[in-house]
């Protein structure tokens, strides 16, 4: 009897535990591409992206509760700049997406921004340079 309440204790133990997933962290290298970072994140992950310039306009349309930061934390280290000028350089549209630590440029339309938020909520766009656009963020 004794044995047998063991391996039920156990067993009751291991379901429990294999529910949990913790978040992942996806790093992006120079020459990497942070759209194919954020296309496969799932909820929770945080990508971070190692200094360098990297030439991309980034949609976050699919997966909420994303966090996207620099590695060094400074704007000046990792630099985005948008690929389409006309186009922003992040768009985002779903909840709780934090953007961090970068210099984010190269916007030249009126109807694009740096960071544009549409129809989201709980996003933090925060510690980013966002200069030489027509727009910072929306």
């Amino acid at each position: 009897m004794h044995k047998l309440a063991t391996l039920l204790v156990s067993t009751l133990i291991l379901i429990a535990c294999s529910g949990v997933v913790t978040a992942a962290e996806i790093i992006v290298q120079p020459g990497g591409s942070i759209q194919s970072a954020v296309s496969s994140a799932s909820s929770g992950d945080v990508i971070i992206v190692k200094s360098g310039t990297y030439t991309e306009n980034i949609r976050i349309t699919t997966t909420p509760n994303l966090i996207i930061r620099s590695e060094s934390g400074r704007p000046e280290d990792t630099i985005i700049t948008a690929k389409s000028s006309v186009t922003s350089v992040f768009y985002t549209e779903v909840n709780n997406t934090t953007i961090s630590g970068f210099k984010i440029t190269g916007v030249e339309s009126s109807s694009a921004a740096g960071a544009y938020l549409v129809r989201c909520s709980n996003c933090t766009i925060t510690n980013n340079d966002l200069s030489d656009n027509s727009l910072g963020y929306i």
